[in-house]
């Protein structure tokens, strides 16, 4: 199903994070919603960023998405997930001036804040998460 205008956009960001995070050795990675029945996941989730910018008289150019990256482990286990959110939040403030697919330019990512400790569900499954900002050209 398309989507109208700026929530599309948006999905392509989600997109293209899990494509660059997926060629990087991340997975599963589950876009917008986390499932249930899987322990071990990684989940982008879309949220509001500030607004879209461009060139005097070309019209809208840069978007500022933001994403939010959760990291959820095996029962019990607190060591992974910490372990793959420390490592996933390396590797996306390393994007800097880079195509991170084939039609999208990314000026940056800058991390929201440090990883940290969510939530421990009632399976005992630890989540972390780090929120991201990225300056992209629209997609």
């Amino acid at each position: 199903m398309e989507l109208p205008g700026a929530a599309q956009r948006v999905t392509f960001t989600v997109r293209e994070i899990a494509n660059y995070l997926t060629s990087a050795g991340f997975a599963p990675i589950y876009e917008n919603a986390v499932p249930l029945t899987v322990d071990s996941v990684i989940v982008l989730t879309e949220y509001g960023g500030r607004n879209s910018w461009g060139e005097l008289g070309s019209g809208m150019k840069w978007e500022r998405p933001r994403l939010q990256i959760l990291v959820r482990g095996a029962p019990f286990d607190e060591a992974t997930p910490r372990a793959n959110i420390e490592a996933i939040s390396k590797k996306l403030s390393t994007i800097q001036n880079e195509d991170v697919d084939a039609r999208t330019f990314y000026a940056m990512a800058t991390p929201i804040q440090a990883p940290f400790k969510l939530a421990v569900d009632s399976l005992g499954r630890v989540s972390f998460v780090v929120n991201f900002e990225f300056e992209k050209n629209i997609s």
